[in-house]
């Protein structure tokens, strides 16, 4: 399931929290995948775990 999409024009910023059952203590690495069933999915691989499972992605085209 998927929410409703959100229009960003190009230049302006869009910040959003994504709440997620906590990992197991077993994971380091992970990676992030906006996986839908149509183009512009996100993918971002190899984030570190942290101590406090609270993450700030960075998805601009800068980034």
């Amino acid at each position: 399931m998927y929410s409703d999409w959100t229009e960003i024009p190009a230049g302006a910023t869009l910040y959003f929290t994504l709440a997620f059952s906590p990992f197991p203590r077993s994971c380091l690495i992970f990676d992030f995948l906006e996986q839908i069933p149509e183009s512009g999915g996100f993918y971002v691989a190899d984030n570190l775990r942290n101590s406090t499972d609270v993450y700030h992605i960075d998805l601009s085209d800068d980034a």
